[in-house]
């Protein structure tokens, strides 16, 4: 995928239509930081903890990014300029 060719309606907007995929990609990667890895480990006398942050509202944080990644995914369908992209049933 690397190599492959990156293909950009000519009538997008350009800026926004290369955007769109950090801003689903950026949410989802956010949400390892509430996850913990492992339990308190000690090397050397120093305490080594297996997890980003402490947070209580771990749960609210992983649904509120989670819903921020839909808005990719609307920016992408917008950006690219088609009258079809947002479309409702």
């Amino acid at each position: 995928m690397i190599f492959k060719e990156d293909i950009i309606p000519l009538q997008a907007n350009r800026f926004l239509y290369i955007l769109a995929p950090a801003l689903s990609l950026v949410p989802a990667l956010m949400t390892f930081i509430v996850i913990p890895y492992g339990d308190k480990f000690t090397v050397f006398g120093r305490t080594i903890e297996l997890h980003v942050t402490h947070m209580n509202v771990g749960l609210l944080y992983v649904l509120a990014l989670t819903s921020v990644g839909v808005y990719g995914i609307v920016l992408a369908g917008w950006s690219s300029n088609n009258k079809y992209s947002l479309l409702e049933d």
